[in-house]
């Protein structure tokens, strides 16, 4: 069963009507339905356009914001996270065999006897200006 439609009876409460065949629209209601969906329709494309605008927007400001935060580094000849992370890399690497030359120079000299003199001077303390 369908329900036809519903109207106030004498009392002020709603009779209800059940059939067992089609509904049909009546004209009012199929103009204002058609009239509606295309005014919905277009309301959402015009956002989908707006929202795809934007996005396009965003983008190209996000480019040109990019482009010139790059130009304004390249000209302070900043150096990149890259090339720093190589370099310290290889600082590091220089420490750690420095630390194990030294060690090894501290077996030899052991093995041979040799010990610093007081009248060496230690290596790291040279003044080159003096």
């Amino acid at each position: 069963m369908r329900i036809l439609g519903g109207h106030l009876n004498s009392e002020g409460a709603t009779a209800i009507l059940y059939g067992s065949g089609p509904v049909q629209p009546t004209g009012d209601s199929k103009a204002m339905t058609q009239t509606s969906n295309r005014f919905f329709d277009e309301i959402g494309r015009l956002m989908n356009d707006a929202a795809g605008a934007a996005q396009g927007v965003k983008r190209e400001v996000d480019a040109v914001v990019r482009n010139q935060a790059e130009r304004i580094l390249r000209d302070l000849d900043v150096v990149k996270r890259e090339e720093f992370e190589a370099v310290k890399d290889m600082s590091r690497l220089a420490r750690e065999e420095n630390e194990m030359l030294k060690a090894r120079i501290a077996v030899l000299e052991a093995k041979l006897g040799i010990g610093v003199s007081p009248a060496v001077p230690d290596a790291g303390s040279l003044n080159p200006d003096g």
